[in-house]
């Protein structure tokens, strides 16, 4: 059986910096995840039947291309962020994983949302951080759903995300045949989304 792997790219970031003290993920660690979604899937389809073969078919990644304008401080100072380490580990993490076999980046955009006081824990004020707001990912992720089931194109398709907006999607994929399954890396996550796939992973 043919296998969609949809991956909420803002998500596994979250996840995966908890599991690896503030790291930023790798292409590495995504093509990690996919391979023990598989397995676990796999895992899942042998209780049921040892003929069924499951086989990749893609693995579709929802991320925001990361903000690189200039932007100046409350306090004065210009940030170009085309030089933090988060540009530059999040644009090489979408460039390998573009040239990745079967993997197909589903891109949204970030967009500079103003900056945020930095607050110490005697409530004095010693800086600002930048503030973003992601834009068209989610979208992109419901709508490959709804199209992937009404062209037939996998037989099951596994979304890792704990994002209860995909529930609507995926009640219409299993509506028109599909498998669903859910990996959500362990985070604690609201009990309708769990409810709404066929299969949780853990």
């Amino acid at each position: 059986m043919k296998i969609a792997i949809l991956i909420d790219g803002g998500f596994f970031d979250a996840v995966n910096k908890n599991k690896t003290d503030g790291q930023f993920p790798t292409a590495y660690h995504v093509k990690q995840e996919v391979e023990h979604t598989m397995q676990l899937i796999r895992a899942k389809t042998l209780i049921d039947s040892e003929n069924i073969k499951d086989v990749l078919f893609r693995v579709y990644f929802y991320d925001a291309q990361p903000f690189n304008g200039k932007k100046t401080s409350p306090q004065g100072d210009e940030y170009d962020f085309t030089l933090s380490k988060s540009y530059i580990a999040k644009t090489e993490l979408l460039n390998e994983l573009a040239r990745t076999d079967k993997f197909c980046l589903r891109l949204g955009m970030l967009s500079f949302a103003g900056w945020q006081p930095r607050i110490n824990e005697d409530g004095a004020l010693i800086g600002y951080r930048p503030s973003f707001r992601q834009k068209g990912v989610d979208i992109k992720v419901g709508m490959d759903m709804v199209w992937i089931a009404t062209h037939k194109v996998v037989d099951k398709i596994a979304i890792i995300s704990g994002d209860s907006d995909f529930i609507d999607p995926i009640e219409f994929a299993k509506r028109e045949g599909i498998q669903v399954y859910l990996n959500h890396m362990g985070l604690k996550v609201r009990d309708e989304l769990i409810q709404s796939c066929d299969f949780e992973l853990q």
